[in-house]
C-alpha cells in the first residue's frame, strides 16, 4: 500500500500503488520542466534532531522547507511505513509558514 498527497489538502495523505519514494518539482534552472526523483525519509540522519524527520535527496542532501515550497514538490509515491513521517514533515513544514497543516 502506498500513498500520495492529496492536492487540495497538502497534510492529508490517500492510498495508491507504487514501489519506493518519488517526488516531483519543476525545475527553475532547466526551462521549468517537471522532475522526478528517489528520495527517503528518515529520523537516522546528522541533520535531524529531537526525532524530527528530514528528508533525504538522492544525492545525499536534506531537502529543506524553502525548496519543497519555491520549487513546488510534491509527493508522486510514498512507502507506507514512511507516511507517517512524512505527514509529520510535511505539518511541520506548514506550521512554520503559518499555515494549518
Amino acid at each position: 500500500m502506498q500513498y500520495r498527497c492529496n492536492k487540495y489538502h497538502p497534510t492529508e495523505i490517500t492510498v495508491i500503488k507504487g514501489g519506493e519514494m518519488i517526488l516531483q518539482y519543476t525545475d527553475i534552472f532547466d526551462g521549468g520542466e517537471t522532475t522526478k526523483i528517489k528520495a527517503e525519509i528518515t529520523t537516522e540522519h546528522s541533520a535531524s534532531s529531537y526525532g524530527l524527520p528530514v528528508v533525504l535527496l538522492p544525492d545525499g542532501d536534506v531537502l529543506s522547507a524553502e525548496s519543497w515550497v519555491l520549487l513546488g514538490y510534491r509527493i508522486v509515491s510514498i512507502k507506507t511505513k514512511e507516511a507517517p513521517m512524512m505527514e509529520r514533515w510535511l505539518k511541520n513544514l506548514y506550521g512554520m509558514l503559518g499555515l494549518k497543516g
